[in-house]
């Protein structure tokens, strides 16, 4: 196969990528620099607000919208499900996230906060979409409850794992700075084990 026929193979998320990299091989840089981070991180998270607030203002006076199936929050979860699954597919691709450096030495897996909160969350959604799919199968009450609470940690689960991604980092960063990110960071995960245990008392 020709290379061009081997890229359009490739994910549309995963081919940008790799231009990226590309792009930063051929200007001698092993990262994209911390001011033009910045912008991209700040663009991300404001057409990533706009899309959710489009989503609860389509469910206004109607059950569904044109992008998601289900009720609102359920189609805030499948959005942030589909948004969260695009960064896994990139890290598992080679892409590395910078708040997951620091922690890339650790051998405890158990003991690392990033594994932690991606189990608590793998766990959450994996129960979120088990009572989805006894809701589709039935309409009883406890079904629903069920879904909205699982729909409902997971997607705040998944916003707040998103917002590890918040370009914080700079080459210029005092330690007060570093110090009040690691706060952040580990108040990040803390929120994310709470509501784990929130759903997992719910669902026992």
């Amino acid at each position: 196969p020709t290379k061009a026929s081997e890229q359009s193979d490739i994910p549309r998320e995963l081919s940008s990528g790799l231009r990226i990299k590309e792009l930063l091989s051929a200007s001698d840089q092993k990262v994209i620099p911390q001011p033009i981070r910045s912008l991209m991180s700040a663009r991300f998270f404001s057409l990533m607000s706009d899309f959710i607030s489009t989503i609860n203002t389509q469910h206004r006076g109607r059950k569904t919208n044109q992008f998601y199936k289900g009720d609102k929050s359920q189609a805030v979860y499948h959005a942030l499900s589909e948004v969260c699954g695009i960064c896994s597919l990139l890290e598992s691709s080679g892409a590395k996230a910078f708040h997951s450096m620091c922690h890339e030495n650790n051998d405890d897996e158990e003991e690392n906060p990033m594994g932690a909160s991606e189990r608590f969350l793998r766990q959450v959604q994996n129960f979120a979409d088990e009572t989805l799919v006894r809701e589709c199968n039935g309409s009883n009450h406890t079904d629903k409850s069920q879904s909205s609470l699982a729909t409902g940690c997971a997607s705040l689960m998944m916003s707040l794992s998103l917002q590890l991604y918040t370009c914080v980092k700079s080459e210029h960063s005092d330690k007060e700075e570093e110090d009040n990110t690691e706060e952040d960071y580990e108040a990040i995960h803390e929120y994310i084990s709470d509501l784990a245990e929130i759903v997992t008392e719910f669902k026992d």
